[in-house]
Formats: structure tokens, C-alpha cells, sequence
């Protein structure tokens, strides 16, 4: 068993505990208190049934929960997205799984809500650099510049795991040309890979001579009189 898979079940078995021990607690202080436990036990087994049809939905949750569990579609400390929420899985208990979002919140989410998982922490991820350069710029400088930087980061950077590959021109914009390099990540360690990639690119473009276009526009004035400011 796997530490992520161990951790899963920690969690799982510590809740299926705390509800054990807080079922137990109840009934002591019941019959702490004389009441006859064996009567409330045969009369919760009719009004279970009434009750069954107002927690159709905790049923539910439970069931999924197992089924998550059972088919291991995501465990703590997994980077996912669950219903559009992005972040990363804290706990999985037998009703709720909780997740963290980047910027600290936790959402909890009932297992039976739960429509689609996207699980970005099961296989390696690609990082994927888009650089623009001038038309006037020599592509294959920049293509050469682009290709070393990425060698070197592979020797260095233990987070880059596969091939990188110096793809060339993506795309003939507006005001650039879009030039486009890959390297293949660690799961979830393309966003860092990306960073420190674009930092270098922009150090050994600067002392290359090599400018990063930005948007121009030109405007058209028909009428420059009407622009005239007087002094008085």
C-alpha cells in the first residue's frame, strides 16, 4: 500500500471511529440516565424507516464515498478538480471529501454531488512555454537560445522527468512570432517549471539582444486641428 493510499484510509478510519465512539457515548449516557435502551433500539428500527426517506441523500453520499474509495479515483494529498473546484484533497471521510483551494479555503463537498473528477496528480504533467519574439528577430538564434536554456534545465531542474522539446514556431500573430517549447514534469510541478523557464528565457533574450514584442496600435487622425490646444 502506497503512502497517499495509507493516509486515505487513516483519515477514513478515524471517522468511521469518532462516529463509533460518539453512537457508544450516546447510548451509555441513555442508559446512565435509565432509559431502556433495548425499547428505543426496537423503536428506532419503524422510525428508521421513516427517517430512511429524509436521508436518501446521506445514503447516497455514503455509497459514493465508498465507491471513490473502492476504485481509488482520488486520495489525500491528490491535486484535483471536483464539480469546477480546483485544489488539493485534505480528507475523505464517509459522507464529505474536503478540499483545499490554492488560496487557502476549504470547500467540503458530499461524495453523492459529486459528478466529474479530474485527477492531475496520477501522471507526469507538460509544461508547455509560449515565447513571442519580433519579425525582425533571427528565429533561429532564438530557436538555438530557446534549446540550450531548455537543456540546461533538464540537467538541473529534478522536476523535469521527460523530454523537452524545442517545438518552433506555434503561431504568426498580430505583432509576433509565437515560438513554443515543452518539457515533460513531475505531476503537478508544470506551473514551477514554467516560472523559473520563462525567467531565464527573458535573461538570455535581454543579453541576446533579442526583444518580447508588446501590443501596438496605430491610430488614424483625420482631423489634427481638432487636437490643437490654445494658450491663452
Amino acid at each position: 500500500m502506497n503512502n497517499r493510499r495509507r493516509e486515505t484510509l487513516t483519515y477514513l478510519l478515524h471517522n468511521i471511529v469518532r462516529y463509533t465512539v460518539y453512537f457508544i457515548f450516546i447510548m451509555m449516557s441513555l442508559q446512565t440516565l435509565h432509559f431502556h435502551i433495548g425499547t428505543l433500539l426496537a423503536g428506532a428500527g419503524i422510525a428508521g424507516l421513516a427517517i430512511g426517506f429524509g436521508a436518501q441523500n446521506i445514503i447516497k453520499d455514503l455509497f459514493s464515498g465508498f465507491f471513490i474509495l473502492f476504485e481509488d479515483q482520488y486520495a489525500v494529498g491528490d491535486y484535483v478538480t471536483i464539480n469546477g473546484q480546483t485544489g488539493t484533497i485534505k480528507q475523505i471521510g464517509i459522507r464529505l471529501t474536503q478540499l483545499q483551494i490554492w488560496t487557502g479555503e476549504m470547500v467540503s463537498i458530499p461524495n453523492g454531488l459529486i459528478e466529474q473528477v479530474t485527477n492531475y496528480s496520477r501522471t507526469n504533467s507538460l509544461a508547455v512555454i509560449d515565447v513571442g519574439v519580433n519579425y525582425a528577430t533571427d528565429l533561429r538564434q532564438a530557436l538555438d537560445i530557446l534549446n540550450q536554456i531548455m537543456m540546461e534545465e533538464k540537467e538541473t531542474n529534478a522536476d523535469i522527468v521527460g523530454a523537452v522539446n524545442v517545438l518552433g514556431v506555434q503561431a504568426l500573430e498580430a505583432s509576433d512570432i509565437l515560438l513554443r517549447v515543452t518539457a515533460e514534469c513531475n505531476p503537478t510541478t508544470q506551473y514551477s517549471v514554467r516560472r523559473m523557464v520563462y525567467l531565464k528565457i527573458k535573461e538570455a533574450f535581454d543579453a541576446a539582444g533579442i526583444d518580447i514584442p508588446v501590443p501596438q496600435q496605430v491610430v488614424e487622425i483625420k482631423n489634427p486641428e481638432a487636437f490643437t490646444v490654445s494658450h491663452s
